[in-house]
Protein backbone atom coordinates (compact mmCIF):
# COMPACT_ATOMS: atom_id res chain seq x y z
CA UNK A 1 0.00 0.00 0.00
CA UNK A 2 1.56 3.30 -1.09
CA UNK A 3 0.93 6.86 0.09
CA UNK A 4 -1.92 7.46 -2.37
CA UNK A 5 -3.68 4.29 -1.15
CA UNK A 6 -3.38 5.40 2.47
CA UNK A 7 -4.61 8.90 1.63
CA UNK A 8 -7.57 7.48 -0.30
CA UNK A 9 -8.53 5.18 2.58
CA UNK A 10 -8.33 8.13 4.98
CA UNK A 11 -10.56 10.16 2.64
CA UNK A 12 -13.08 7.31 2.41
CA UNK A 13 -13.08 6.95 6.21
CA UNK A 14 -13.76 10.70 6.51
CA UNK A 15 -16.61 10.34 4.03
CA UNK A 16 -18.17 7.40 5.86
CA UNK A 17 -17.89 9.21 9.19
CA UNK A 18 -19.64 12.25 7.74
CA UNK A 19 -22.35 10.06 6.25
CA UNK A 20 -23.00 8.20 9.49
CA UNK A 21 -23.16 11.43 11.50
CA UNK A 22 -25.59 12.88 9.01
CA UNK A 23 -27.82 9.80 9.20
CA UNK A 24 -27.66 9.89 12.99
CA UNK A 25 -28.68 13.58 13.11
CA UNK A 26 -31.57 12.81 10.79
CA UNK A 27 -32.75 9.96 12.99
CA UNK A 28 -32.34 7.34 10.28
CA UNK A 29 -30.82 3.95 10.87
CA UNK A 30 -27.06 4.16 11.04
CA UNK A 31 -26.81 1.64 8.26
CA UNK A 32 -26.53 -2.05 7.67
CA UNK A 33 -23.36 -3.65 6.45
CA UNK A 34 -24.28 -6.02 3.65
CA UNK A 35 -21.68 -8.62 2.84
CA UNK A 36 -21.05 -10.40 -0.41
CA UNK A 37 -18.12 -12.48 -1.49
CA UNK A 38 -15.09 -10.22 -1.27
CA UNK A 39 -17.15 -6.99 -1.28
CA UNK A 40 -18.91 -4.76 1.24
CA UNK A 41 -21.24 -1.82 0.82
CA UNK A 42 -23.04 0.54 3.16
CA UNK A 43 -26.82 0.53 2.70
CA UNK A 44 -29.19 3.09 4.25
CA UNK A 45 -32.87 2.60 4.97
CA UNK A 46 -33.99 5.71 3.11
CA UNK A 47 -33.06 7.37 -0.16
CA UNK A 48 -33.97 11.04 -0.16
CA UNK A 49 -34.70 12.75 -3.45
CA UNK A 50 -32.66 15.82 -4.38
CA UNK A 51 -35.69 17.97 -3.55
CA UNK A 52 -36.07 16.37 -0.14
CA UNK A 53 -32.36 16.90 0.50
CA UNK A 54 -32.69 20.63 -0.20
CA UNK A 55 -35.63 20.85 2.22
CA UNK A 56 -33.65 18.98 4.88
CA UNK A 57 -30.67 21.33 4.54
CA UNK A 58 -33.01 24.36 4.60
CA UNK A 59 -34.39 23.22 7.95
CA UNK A 60 -30.94 22.47 9.30
CA UNK A 61 -29.28 25.80 8.43
CA UNK A 62 -31.86 28.09 6.82
CA UNK A 63 -29.81 31.29 6.81
CA UNK A 64 -26.64 29.91 5.24
CA UNK A 65 -25.88 30.98 1.67
CA UNK A 66 -26.34 28.06 -0.72
CA UNK A 67 -25.95 29.61 -4.19
CA UNK A 68 -24.13 32.78 -5.25
CA UNK A 69 -24.68 34.29 -8.70
CA UNK A 70 -22.56 37.40 -8.31
CA UNK A 71 -24.86 40.14 -7.01
CA UNK A 72 -27.59 37.60 -6.18
CA UNK A 73 -27.20 35.27 -3.21
CA UNK A 74 -29.79 32.85 -1.96
CA UNK A 75 -29.88 30.93 1.30
CA UNK A 76 -30.83 27.29 1.61
CA UNK A 77 -34.24 28.34 2.97
CA UNK A 78 -34.83 30.79 0.13
CA UNK A 79 -33.93 28.25 -2.55
CA UNK A 80 -36.19 25.72 -0.83
CA UNK A 81 -39.13 28.15 -0.82
CA UNK A 82 -38.58 29.28 -4.42
CA UNK A 83 -38.40 25.76 -5.80
CA UNK A 84 -41.36 24.64 -3.67
CA UNK A 85 -43.61 27.25 -5.25
CA UNK A 86 -42.50 26.33 -8.78
CA UNK A 87 -42.93 22.63 -7.94
CA UNK A 88 -46.61 23.20 -7.18
CA UNK A 89 -47.05 25.12 -10.47
CA UNK A 90 -45.42 22.31 -12.43
CA UNK A 91 -47.48 19.67 -10.64
CA UNK A 92 -50.70 21.49 -11.54
CA UNK A 93 -49.70 21.96 -15.18
CA UNK A 94 -48.35 18.48 -15.96
CA UNK A 95 -49.35 14.82 -15.66
CA UNK A 96 -47.80 12.64 -12.97
CA UNK A 97 -45.10 11.39 -15.34
CA UNK A 98 -44.44 14.82 -16.86
CA UNK A 99 -41.10 15.85 -18.31
CA UNK A 100 -39.55 19.32 -17.90
CA UNK A 101 -36.70 20.67 -20.01
CA UNK A 102 -34.45 23.49 -18.77
CA UNK A 103 -32.55 25.49 -21.38
CA UNK A 104 -30.80 28.60 -20.14
CA UNK A 105 -27.68 30.20 -18.75
CA UNK A 106 -26.58 29.63 -15.15
CA UNK A 107 -29.15 31.35 -12.94
CA UNK A 108 -31.15 30.90 -9.71
CA UNK A 109 -34.20 30.17 -11.89
CA UNK A 110 -32.35 27.28 -13.56
CA UNK A 111 -31.82 25.70 -10.15
CA UNK A 112 -35.42 26.50 -9.16
CA UNK A 113 -36.50 24.42 -12.13
CA UNK A 114 -34.25 21.50 -11.26
CA UNK A 115 -35.20 21.24 -7.58
CA UNK A 116 -38.88 21.86 -8.41
CA UNK A 117 -38.98 18.83 -10.70
CA UNK A 118 -37.42 16.70 -7.97
CA UNK A 119 -40.00 17.88 -5.42
CA UNK A 120 -42.90 17.25 -7.80
CA UNK A 121 -41.70 13.79 -8.86
CA UNK A 122 -41.19 14.87 -12.50
CA UNK A 123 -38.38 14.18 -14.96
CA UNK A 124 -35.80 16.94 -15.47
CA UNK A 125 -33.93 17.31 -18.77
CA UNK A 126 -31.00 19.77 -18.75
CA UNK A 127 -30.56 21.02 -22.34
CA UNK A 128 -27.38 22.31 -23.96
CA UNK A 129 -27.92 25.99 -24.83
CA UNK A 130 -25.80 25.56 -27.95
CA UNK A 131 -28.24 23.13 -29.56
CA UNK A 132 -30.15 24.35 -32.60
CA UNK A 133 -32.41 23.09 -35.37
CA UNK A 134 -32.48 19.31 -35.78
CA UNK A 135 -30.11 18.71 -32.87
CA UNK A 136 -32.40 20.54 -30.46
CA UNK A 137 -35.51 18.98 -31.97
CA UNK A 138 -34.01 15.53 -31.45
CA UNK A 139 -33.37 16.10 -27.72
CA UNK A 140 -36.83 17.61 -27.13
CA UNK A 141 -38.57 14.78 -28.99
CA UNK A 142 -36.39 11.95 -27.69
CA UNK A 143 -36.82 13.01 -24.07
CA UNK A 144 -40.54 13.76 -24.42
CA UNK A 145 -40.43 17.25 -22.90
CA UNK A 146 -43.94 18.51 -21.96
CA UNK A 147 -42.86 21.87 -20.58
CA UNK A 148 -39.76 23.91 -21.36
CA UNK A 149 -38.18 26.50 -19.05
CA UNK A 150 -36.08 28.62 -21.40
CA UNK A 151 -34.21 31.93 -21.52
CA UNK A 152 -36.13 34.54 -23.51
CA UNK A 153 -33.27 35.01 -25.99
CA UNK A 154 -33.47 31.30 -26.87
CA UNK A 155 -37.21 31.21 -27.53
CA UNK A 156 -36.70 31.93 -31.23
CA UNK A 157 -34.45 28.86 -31.43
CA UNK A 158 -37.32 26.71 -30.18
CA UNK A 159 -40.28 28.35 -31.92
CA UNK A 160 -39.67 26.93 -35.46
CA UNK A 161 -39.58 23.39 -34.02
CA UNK A 162 -42.96 23.38 -32.27
CA UNK A 163 -44.84 21.82 -35.18
CA UNK A 164 -42.56 18.78 -34.87
CA UNK A 165 -43.09 18.50 -31.12
CA UNK A 166 -46.75 17.73 -30.38
CA UNK A 167 -45.96 16.82 -26.77
CA UNK A 168 -44.42 20.24 -25.96
CA UNK A 169 -47.43 22.09 -24.51
CA UNK A 170 -45.87 24.88 -22.45
CA UNK A 171 -42.93 27.27 -22.93
CA UNK A 172 -42.07 29.32 -19.85
CA UNK A 173 -39.53 32.17 -20.03
CA UNK A 174 -37.15 31.49 -17.20
CA UNK A 175 -36.09 35.07 -16.35
CA UNK A 176 -38.28 36.65 -13.70
CA UNK A 177 -38.02 40.21 -15.01
CA UNK A 178 -38.28 39.62 -18.76
CA UNK A 179 -41.48 40.19 -20.72
CA UNK A 180 -42.61 36.89 -22.18
CA UNK A 181 -42.41 36.63 -26.00
CA UNK A 182 -45.59 35.65 -27.90
CA UNK A 183 -46.90 32.11 -27.35
CA UNK A 184 -45.02 31.79 -24.07
CA UNK A 185 -45.73 32.42 -20.39
CA UNK A 186 -43.68 34.59 -18.08
CA UNK A 187 -42.07 32.90 -15.09
CA UNK A 188 -43.79 35.05 -12.47
CA UNK A 189 -47.20 34.67 -14.09
CA UNK A 190 -46.80 30.90 -14.26
CA UNK A 191 -45.66 30.54 -10.64
CA UNK A 192 -48.24 32.89 -9.09
CA UNK A 193 -51.07 30.77 -10.51
CA UNK A 194 -50.03 27.88 -8.25
CA UNK A 195 -52.13 26.98 -5.25
CA UNK A 196 -49.68 26.71 -2.36
CA UNK A 197 -46.22 25.12 -2.32
CA UNK A 198 -44.59 21.71 -2.19
CA UNK A 199 -42.13 21.76 0.67
CA UNK A 200 -40.21 18.54 1.17
CA UNK A 201 -41.54 16.93 -1.98
CA UNK A 202 -43.86 14.08 -2.79
CA UNK A 203 -42.86 10.44 -2.45
CA UNK A 204 -42.26 9.56 -6.12
CA UNK A 205 -42.44 6.20 -7.81
CA UNK A 206 -38.93 4.74 -7.32
CA UNK A 207 -38.98 3.49 -10.93
CA UNK A 208 -39.82 6.93 -12.37
CA UNK A 209 -37.04 8.84 -14.11
CA UNK A 210 -35.88 11.87 -12.12
CA UNK A 211 -33.19 13.04 -14.55
CA UNK A 212 -32.09 12.54 -18.15
CA UNK A 213 -28.49 13.64 -18.71
CA UNK A 214 -27.56 13.85 -22.39
CA UNK A 215 -24.01 13.16 -23.47
CA UNK A 216 -22.18 15.90 -25.38
CA UNK A 217 -22.98 14.36 -28.73
CA UNK A 218 -19.87 15.64 -30.52
CA UNK A 219 -20.52 12.98 -33.18
CA UNK A 220 -24.04 11.91 -34.07
CA UNK A 221 -27.07 12.29 -31.81
CA UNK A 222 -26.43 12.41 -28.05
CA UNK A 223 -27.70 9.67 -25.76
CA UNK A 224 -29.50 10.32 -22.49
CA UNK A 225 -28.40 8.52 -19.33
CA UNK A 226 -31.42 7.74 -17.13
CA UNK A 227 -31.39 8.42 -13.39
CA UNK A 228 -34.41 7.07 -11.49
CA UNK A 229 -35.79 8.21 -8.15
CA UNK A 230 -35.02 4.85 -6.59
CA UNK A 231 -31.54 4.57 -8.14
CA UNK A 232 -30.23 8.10 -8.62
CA UNK A 233 -26.74 7.32 -7.21
CA UNK A 234 -27.57 9.70 -4.35
CA UNK A 235 -25.86 7.41 -1.82
CA UNK A 236 -22.64 7.51 -3.85
CA UNK A 237 -22.82 11.29 -4.21
CA UNK A 238 -23.42 11.72 -0.49
CA UNK A 239 -20.31 9.66 0.21
CA UNK A 240 -18.21 11.60 -2.32
CA UNK A 241 -19.46 14.89 -0.85
CA UNK A 242 -18.23 14.01 2.62
CA UNK A 243 -14.99 12.64 1.18
CA UNK A 244 -14.07 15.80 -0.75
CA UNK A 245 -15.87 18.77 0.85
CA UNK A 246 -16.73 20.33 4.18
CA UNK A 247 -19.57 22.67 5.15
CA UNK A 248 -17.08 25.59 5.21
CA UNK A 249 -16.10 25.18 1.55
CA UNK A 250 -16.97 27.63 -1.21
CA UNK A 251 -17.12 25.79 -4.53
CA UNK A 252 -16.60 27.87 -7.69
CA UNK A 253 -17.70 26.78 -11.15
CA UNK A 254 -17.74 28.49 -14.54
CA UNK A 255 -19.22 25.46 -16.26
CA UNK A 256 -22.87 25.31 -17.42
CA UNK A 257 -25.53 23.73 -15.27
CA UNK A 258 -26.75 21.58 -18.17
CA UNK A 259 -23.53 19.58 -17.74
CA UNK A 260 -23.05 16.97 -15.01
CA UNK A 261 -19.87 18.63 -13.75
CA UNK A 262 -21.62 21.81 -12.63
CA UNK A 263 -24.95 20.23 -11.68
CA UNK A 264 -23.85 17.03 -9.98
CA UNK A 265 -20.16 17.29 -9.07
CA UNK A 266 -20.40 20.91 -7.93
CA UNK A 267 -23.98 21.76 -6.95
CA UNK A 268 -25.30 18.46 -5.59
CA UNK A 269 -22.08 17.55 -3.79
CA UNK A 270 -22.11 21.01 -2.20
CA UNK A 271 -25.74 20.47 -1.19
CA UNK A 272 -24.90 17.18 0.53
CA UNK A 273 -21.93 18.78 2.30
CA UNK A 274 -23.89 21.89 3.29
CA UNK A 275 -21.39 24.06 1.41
CA UNK A 276 -21.80 27.15 -0.79
CA UNK A 277 -21.65 27.28 -4.60
CA UNK A 278 -20.52 30.30 -6.63
CA UNK A 279 -21.49 30.40 -10.31
CA UNK A 280 -19.97 32.26 -13.22
CA UNK A 281 -21.53 32.53 -16.69
CA UNK A 282 -18.62 31.09 -18.64
CA UNK A 283 -14.91 30.29 -18.62
CA UNK A 284 -12.72 33.28 -19.43
CA UNK A 285 -8.96 32.79 -19.16
CA UNK A 286 -8.33 36.51 -18.60
CA UNK A 287 -11.00 36.91 -15.89
CA UNK A 288 -10.94 33.48 -14.26
CA UNK A 289 -8.68 34.20 -11.29
CA UNK A 290 -10.28 37.60 -10.66
CA UNK A 291 -13.65 35.84 -10.36
CA UNK A 292 -12.17 33.17 -8.10
CA UNK A 293 -10.62 35.82 -5.82
CA UNK A 294 -13.84 37.83 -5.64
CA UNK A 295 -15.89 34.73 -4.83
CA UNK A 296 -13.76 33.66 -1.87
CA UNK A 297 -13.67 30.16 -3.36
CA UNK A 298 -11.75 27.43 -1.55
CA UNK A 299 -12.14 24.80 -4.27
CA UNK A 300 -12.93 24.63 -7.99
CA UNK A 301 -12.78 22.03 -10.72
CA UNK A 302 -11.26 21.93 -14.17
CA UNK A 303 -11.97 19.89 -17.28
CA UNK A 304 -10.54 19.62 -20.77
CA UNK A 305 -8.11 22.31 -21.83
CA UNK A 306 -8.76 24.79 -19.01
CA UNK A 307 -5.43 24.16 -17.26
CA UNK A 308 -3.40 24.50 -20.46
CA UNK A 309 -5.16 27.76 -21.33
CA UNK A 310 -4.68 29.19 -17.82
CA UNK A 311 -1.00 28.28 -17.83
CA UNK A 312 -0.48 30.14 -21.11
CA UNK A 313 -1.71 33.40 -19.59
CA UNK A 314 1.09 35.82 -18.53
CA UNK A 315 2.15 35.32 -14.88
CA UNK A 316 1.20 38.10 -12.47
CA UNK A 317 1.93 39.01 -8.87
CA UNK A 318 -1.67 38.05 -8.01
CA UNK A 319 -1.37 34.41 -9.07
CA UNK A 320 -1.32 33.17 -5.45
CA UNK A 321 -3.63 35.78 -3.91
CA UNK A 322 -6.75 33.66 -3.44
CA UNK A 323 -8.27 31.27 -0.90
CA UNK A 324 -8.30 28.14 -3.07
CA UNK A 325 -6.63 25.18 -1.35
CA UNK A 326 -7.33 22.47 -3.93
CA UNK A 327 -8.49 21.97 -7.46
CA UNK A 328 -10.32 18.87 -8.69
CA UNK A 329 -9.07 18.18 -12.19
CA UNK A 330 -9.83 15.94 -15.15
CA UNK A 331 -7.22 15.46 -17.88
CA UNK A 332 -4.48 17.72 -16.52
CA UNK A 333 -1.44 17.43 -18.85
CA UNK A 334 1.31 15.67 -16.91
CA UNK A 335 3.97 18.28 -17.72
CA UNK A 336 1.75 21.06 -16.30
CA UNK A 337 0.81 19.33 -13.05
CA UNK A 338 3.73 20.52 -10.90
CA UNK A 339 4.09 23.96 -12.59
CA UNK A 340 0.37 24.67 -12.05
CA UNK A 341 0.56 23.79 -8.36
CA UNK A 342 3.70 25.85 -7.91
CA UNK A 343 2.46 28.90 -9.81
CA UNK A 344 -1.00 29.13 -8.22
CA UNK A 345 -0.30 27.52 -4.84
CA UNK A 346 -3.05 24.90 -4.97
CA UNK A 347 -3.19 21.14 -4.47
CA UNK A 348 -4.25 19.36 -7.64
CA UNK A 349 -6.44 16.27 -7.26
CA UNK A 350 -6.81 14.34 -10.51
CA UNK A 351 -9.98 12.30 -10.88
CA UNK A 352 -11.89 10.24 -13.40
CA UNK A 353 -15.62 9.66 -13.65
CA UNK A 354 -18.36 9.82 -16.27
CA UNK A 355 -22.13 10.29 -16.47
CA UNK A 356 -22.34 6.96 -18.27
CA UNK A 357 -19.60 5.32 -16.21
CA UNK A 358 -21.82 3.33 -13.86
CA UNK A 359 -20.41 4.94 -10.72
CA UNK A 360 -16.70 4.17 -11.13
CA UNK A 361 -14.38 6.85 -9.74
CA UNK A 362 -10.59 7.12 -9.51
CA UNK A 363 -8.37 9.48 -7.54
CA UNK A 364 -4.78 10.64 -7.77
CA UNK A 365 -4.37 12.67 -4.60
CA UNK A 366 -1.00 14.00 -5.63
CA UNK A 367 1.07 10.96 -4.72
CA UNK A 368 0.73 9.06 -7.97
CA UNK A 369 2.58 9.78 -11.23
CA UNK A 370 1.72 13.20 -12.75
CA UNK A 371 -0.78 12.72 -15.55
CA UNK A 372 -2.28 9.60 -13.99
CA UNK A 373 -5.95 9.57 -12.99
CA UNK A 374 -4.93 7.47 -10.00
CA UNK A 375 -6.58 4.29 -8.82
CA UNK A 376 -10.20 3.20 -8.44
CA UNK A 377 -11.79 3.26 -5.01
CA UNK A 378 -10.65 0.14 -3.09
CA UNK A 379 -12.88 -2.84 -3.74
CA UNK A 380 -13.58 -1.89 -7.37
CA UNK A 381 -13.22 -4.86 -9.70
CA UNK A 382 -12.05 -3.71 -13.12
CA UNK A 383 -10.10 -4.68 -16.24
CA UNK A 384 -8.45 -2.94 -19.18
CA UNK A 385 -9.85 -4.96 -22.06
CA UNK A 386 -8.09 -5.47 -25.38
CA UNK A 387 -9.52 -6.47 -28.74
CA UNK A 388 -9.36 -10.13 -27.73
CA UNK A 389 -11.64 -9.52 -24.75
CA UNK A 390 -8.90 -10.12 -22.17
CA UNK A 391 -7.05 -7.78 -19.83
CA UNK A 392 -4.12 -6.15 -21.67
CA UNK A 393 -1.74 -6.22 -18.70
CA UNK A 394 0.88 -3.60 -17.88
CA UNK A 395 1.65 -0.64 -20.13
CA UNK A 396 -0.74 -1.44 -22.99
CA UNK A 397 -3.95 0.52 -23.71
CA UNK A 398 -7.27 -1.19 -23.10
CA UNK A 399 -10.88 -0.19 -22.56
CA UNK A 400 -11.70 0.41 -18.90
CA UNK A 401 -14.53 -1.86 -17.76
CA UNK A 402 -15.71 -2.50 -14.21
CA UNK A 403 -17.89 -5.15 -12.67
CA UNK A 404 -21.23 -4.23 -11.11
CA UNK A 405 -22.73 -7.67 -10.70
CA UNK A 406 -25.58 -7.34 -8.22
CA UNK A 407 -25.36 -3.52 -7.94
CA UNK A 408 -28.28 -2.94 -10.30
CA UNK A 409 -28.86 0.66 -9.15
CA UNK A 410 -25.51 1.68 -10.66
CA UNK A 411 -25.99 0.09 -14.08
CA UNK A 412 -26.16 2.42 -17.07
CA UNK A 413 -29.44 2.85 -18.93
CA UNK A 414 -29.86 4.98 -22.06
CA UNK A 415 -33.29 6.52 -22.59
CA UNK A 416 -35.28 4.87 -25.39
CA UNK A 417 -32.15 3.11 -26.61
CA UNK A 418 -32.11 -0.50 -25.34
CA UNK A 419 -29.49 -1.55 -27.90
CA UNK A 420 -26.99 1.02 -26.60
CA UNK A 421 -27.85 0.01 -23.01
CA UNK A 422 -27.13 -3.64 -23.77
CA UNK A 423 -23.86 -2.71 -25.47
CA UNK A 424 -22.84 -0.59 -22.48
CA UNK A 425 -23.60 -3.19 -19.81
CA UNK A 426 -22.83 -6.82 -20.62
CA UNK A 427 -22.68 -9.77 -18.23
CA UNK A 428 -22.52 -7.52 -15.19
CA UNK A 429 -19.71 -5.34 -16.62
CA UNK A 430 -19.91 -1.66 -17.60
CA UNK A 431 -17.76 -0.76 -20.60
CA UNK A 432 -16.73 2.89 -20.28
CA UNK A 433 -15.48 3.46 -23.83
CA UNK A 434 -12.33 5.06 -22.40
CA UNK A 435 -8.88 3.69 -23.14
CA UNK A 436 -6.41 3.53 -20.24
CA UNK A 437 -2.99 2.13 -19.48
CA UNK A 438 -1.91 0.71 -16.09
CA UNK A 439 1.57 0.81 -14.59
CA UNK A 440 3.13 -1.78 -12.27
CA UNK A 441 1.78 0.01 -9.20
CA UNK A 442 -1.78 0.03 -10.46
CA UNK A 443 -1.99 3.68 -11.52
CA UNK A 444 -4.21 4.36 -14.53
CA UNK A 445 -3.51 6.90 -17.27
CA UNK A 446 -6.15 8.09 -19.71
CA UNK A 447 -5.19 7.44 -23.35
CA UNK A 448 -8.31 8.58 -25.19
CA UNK A 449 -11.84 7.69 -26.19
CA UNK A 450 -12.16 4.34 -27.91
CA UNK A 451 -14.15 6.04 -30.66
CA UNK A 452 -11.68 8.94 -31.04
CA UNK A 453 -8.91 7.18 -32.89
CA UNK A 454 -7.65 6.77 -36.44
CA UNK A 455 -6.42 3.84 -38.47
CA UNK A 456 -3.15 4.85 -40.11
CA UNK A 457 -0.97 2.37 -42.03
CA UNK A 458 -2.35 -0.56 -40.07
CA UNK A 459 -1.91 1.14 -36.68
CA UNK A 460 -4.49 2.60 -34.28
CA UNK A 461 -3.59 6.23 -33.54
CA UNK A 462 -5.01 8.08 -30.52
CA UNK A 463 -6.21 11.63 -31.22
CA UNK A 464 -5.60 12.41 -27.54
CA UNK A 465 -1.91 11.50 -27.88
CA UNK A 466 -1.42 13.86 -30.83
CA UNK A 467 -3.40 16.70 -29.24
CA UNK A 468 -1.51 16.39 -25.95
CA UNK A 469 1.84 16.62 -27.74
CA UNK A 470 0.67 19.60 -29.81
CA UNK A 471 -0.75 21.45 -26.80
CA UNK A 472 2.60 21.17 -25.01
CA UNK A 473 4.10 23.53 -27.59
CA UNK A 474 4.22 27.12 -26.28
CA UNK A 475 2.97 28.42 -29.64
CA UNK A 476 -0.22 26.28 -29.50
CA UNK A 477 -3.22 27.24 -27.37
CA UNK A 478 -5.32 24.18 -28.24
CA UNK A 479 -5.79 21.63 -31.00
CA UNK A 480 -7.99 18.94 -32.52
CA UNK A 481 -6.76 15.82 -34.34
CA UNK A 482 -8.86 13.56 -36.55
CA UNK A 483 -8.60 11.28 -39.56
CA UNK A 484 -9.23 12.18 -43.20
CA UNK A 485 -9.36 9.85 -46.18
CA UNK A 486 -5.93 8.77 -47.44
CA UNK A 487 -4.81 8.23 -51.04
CA UNK A 488 -3.37 4.92 -49.83
CA UNK A 489 -6.53 3.74 -48.10
CA UNK A 490 -7.36 3.97 -44.38
CA UNK A 491 -6.68 7.49 -43.06
CA UNK A 492 -4.17 10.31 -42.78
CA UNK A 493 -3.92 12.46 -39.67
CA UNK A 494 -5.14 16.06 -39.79
CA UNK A 495 -4.37 18.51 -36.99
CA UNK A 496 -6.19 21.81 -36.48
CA UNK A 497 -4.45 24.24 -34.12
CA UNK A 498 -5.22 27.58 -32.49
CA UNK A 499 -2.13 29.78 -31.83
CA UNK A 500 -1.43 30.99 -28.29
CA UNK A 501 -2.40 34.65 -27.67
CA UNK A 502 -0.13 36.96 -29.64
CA UNK A 503 1.70 34.07 -31.29
CA UNK A 504 1.88 32.26 -34.60
CA UNK A 505 2.23 28.61 -35.60
CA UNK A 506 4.57 27.42 -38.35
CA UNK A 507 3.12 24.06 -39.48
CA UNK A 508 6.47 22.70 -40.72
CA UNK A 509 8.19 23.59 -37.45
CA UNK A 510 5.31 22.16 -35.40
CA UNK A 511 5.45 18.84 -37.25
CA UNK A 512 9.22 18.65 -36.75
CA UNK A 513 8.76 19.19 -33.01
CA UNK A 514 6.02 16.56 -32.83
CA UNK A 515 8.35 14.09 -34.56
CA UNK A 516 10.50 14.11 -31.40
CA UNK A 517 7.58 12.92 -29.23
CA UNK A 518 5.17 10.73 -31.20
CA UNK A 519 5.64 7.79 -33.60
CA UNK A 520 6.20 8.50 -37.27
CA UNK A 521 2.92 6.89 -38.33
CA UNK A 522 1.01 9.23 -35.94
CA UNK A 523 2.49 12.45 -37.31
CA UNK A 524 -0.06 14.71 -39.01
CA UNK A 525 0.10 14.97 -42.77
CA UNK A 526 -2.22 17.98 -42.73
CA UNK A 527 -2.00 20.97 -40.37
CA UNK A 528 -4.47 23.85 -40.42
CA UNK A 529 -4.13 27.02 -38.31
CA UNK A 530 -7.41 28.64 -37.25
CA UNK A 531 -8.54 31.42 -34.90
CA UNK A 532 -10.87 29.20 -32.88
CA UNK A 533 -12.16 25.63 -32.61
CA UNK A 534 -15.87 24.83 -32.15
CA UNK A 535 -16.70 23.57 -28.65
CA UNK A 536 -19.53 22.41 -26.50
CA UNK A 537 -20.62 24.48 -23.52
CA UNK A 538 -18.32 22.32 -21.41
CA UNK A 539 -15.21 23.19 -23.45
CA UNK A 540 -15.01 19.89 -25.29
CA UNK A 541 -13.93 20.19 -28.89
CA UNK A 542 -16.60 19.42 -31.50
CA UNK A 543 -14.72 17.75 -34.33
CA UNK A 544 -17.60 17.07 -36.69
CA UNK A 545 -17.65 20.59 -38.29
CA UNK A 546 -13.87 20.44 -38.77
CA UNK A 547 -14.12 17.00 -40.33
CA UNK A 548 -16.86 18.19 -42.65
CA UNK A 549 -14.72 21.14 -43.79
CA UNK A 550 -11.88 18.69 -44.38
CA UNK A 551 -8.76 19.76 -46.26
CA UNK A 552 -9.32 23.46 -46.92
CA UNK A 553 -7.22 25.68 -49.25
CA UNK A 554 -5.35 27.09 -46.25
CA UNK A 555 -4.34 23.61 -44.98
CA UNK A 556 -0.62 22.82 -44.97
CA UNK A 557 0.18 19.44 -46.57
CA UNK A 558 3.31 17.53 -45.56
CA UNK A 559 2.78 15.23 -48.54
CA UNK A 560 3.41 18.08 -50.97
CA UNK A 561 6.42 19.29 -48.99
CA UNK A 562 8.01 15.84 -48.85
CA UNK A 563 7.31 15.24 -52.56
CA UNK A 564 8.92 18.56 -53.40
CA UNK A 565 11.97 17.72 -51.30
CA UNK A 566 12.30 14.31 -52.95
CA UNK A 567 12.06 15.90 -56.39
CA UNK A 568 14.68 18.51 -55.50
CA UNK A 569 17.03 15.81 -54.21
CA UNK A 570 16.68 13.75 -57.40
CA UNK A 571 17.36 16.79 -59.58
CA UNK A 572 20.45 17.67 -57.54
CA UNK A 573 21.69 14.10 -57.86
Amino acid sequence: MDRNDRAMLAMIARGLKGLLLEEHRQGDALGTLLKTIGRRTLSFRTERTFGQELHLKARRHPHKIFVDFGPERWTYAEMDARSGKLARALQEALPANGCVGIMGKNSPEWLDGFFATQKAGLTCVPINTGLKSEGLAYVLENSGVDLLLVDSDLVETVRPLRSKLPRLKHIICIERQSAAPPDTLGYEHFVTRAQGVIEGGIEPDPKAACLLMYTSGTTGHPKAVVYRYGSSQAKLMRLLAHMTLSHDDVYFTCLPLFHANALMVTTLLSLYAGARVVFSDRFSATHFWNEVRASGATVFNSIGSMISILMKQPPTSLDRTHKVTRMISAACPKEQWAPFQERFGVQLIETYGAVDGGGIATFNLGYGPPGSVGKPIPGTRYMLIGEDGNDVGIGRPGELAHYLGWKIDLSVEFHRNPEASREKCRDGWVYTGDLMTRDRNGYLTFVGRKTDSMRVRGENVSAFEIESAANRRPAVLESAAFGVASDLGEQDVMLVVVPAPGGTVDPAKLRAELAREIPKHALPRYIRVVESIPKTGTHRVIKQPLQEEGITPDTWDWGKVSTSKSHASSVAA
